[in-house]
């Protein structure tokens, strides 16, 4: 509901004090940043195609980083906060790591 993925149909959803569902398109579009999706099941919620490289680096990257060194810099210090070696799951799939990596 939060994220209006759908949108809702009534009531209204409040962060802070924002009220979401006043939001244009746009600012919808840029307070999502500040959300985040935790699916139920990781292994089906990440493409079996990708590398973990490409599923981490993204997100930074389609809003606006434009300096590949800093987004990786970045993806790989998260991926030790998280407890999983950059150096060692960094080329691989998804299917290649354990359910708890994922």
């Amino acid at each position: 509901a939060i994220m209006q993925l759908p949108s809702p149909t009534s009531g209204s959803i409040r962060l802070g004090d924002v009220e979401m569902t006043a939001l244009d398109p746009e600012e919808l579009r840029r307070s999502r940043t500040q959300l985040q999706m935790i699916f139920q099941d990781p292994i089906s919620s990440l493409n079996p195609r990708r590398k973990v490289k490409a599923l981490v680096t993204e997100g930074p990257a389609i809003w606006g980083g434009k300096d590949k060194a800093a987004i990786e810099a970045r993806a790989r210090e998260v991926l030790a906060e998280v407890g999983l070696d950059p150096d060692m799951v960094w080329d691989r799939t998804p299917r290649e790591l354990s359910g708890g990596q994922c």
